[in-house]
């Protein structure tokens, strides 16, 4: 009991820092670092059991505890963003319907999401949040490679969600076929 109990409040813990992540520093390297204490744990733990084997000598004990944990810990986090990706894209999805019903009556897709008639947040870890809606930056051929403009394309967006371990977004344009995405989305082909 107390073993799954740590693993409730290590899963807490890291929804809290998976806000501050995301929040402040767009990147999702807590996760990382969590997949890289179980390699190490796991590697100890099998030089703990070679060293064993030679010397009939147990070391390194908390290795196993750790390997264990840091196991059983990794496949909660990866439950957990099942759950959250599953309501977030079901929540995308209420976003990319208003989006297409906001372009029908006005012609164009909204510049910013509160212009829309009704609120939409995205929930990646303990607080709701706006959904990633900001100006697309074209790749601009300049005949070596491709650079990335500092123009924001005015008639293009990019609108997605984040996840406790990732995001996804997609570029709507004016022209676009919202209803196609949202086909894309519930096939889950993209």
């Amino acid at each position: 009991m107390k073993f799954i109990l740590k693993i409730i409040l290590g899963l807490i813990i890291w929804l809290i820092l998976i806000e501050i992540q995301w929040t402040f520093f767009e990147s999702h390297t807590i996760e990382n670092l969590i997949f890289i204490a179980f390699g190490i744990c796991l590697l100890l733990l099998i030089f703990s059991g070679f060293y064993y084997l030679i010397k009939k000598k147990q070391i390194l004990k908390l290795a196993v505890f750790g390997t264990l944990y840091f196991f059983c810990f990794s496949l909660s986090m990866i439950i957990v963003n099942v759950i959250y990706d599953k309501i977030a894209r079901n929540q995308y999805i209420e976003l990319l319907n208003d989006i297409q019903k906001y372009k029908i009556e006005k012609g164009h897709i909204p510049k910013k999401l509160s212009e829309l008639k009704n609120k939409h947040f995205n929930i990646y870890a303990v607080f709701p949040h706006e959904f990633v809606y900001k100006g697309y930056k074209p790749f601009i051929w300049n005949g070596v490679g491709f650079d990335e403009s500092k123009t924001f394309s005015e008639s293009e967006k990019i609108v997605g969600y984040r996840t406790p371990m990732g995001y996804r977004d997609y570029r709507i344009a004016n022209d676009e076929d919202i209803n196609k995405i949202i086909e894309d989305l519930k096939n889950n082909e993209w």
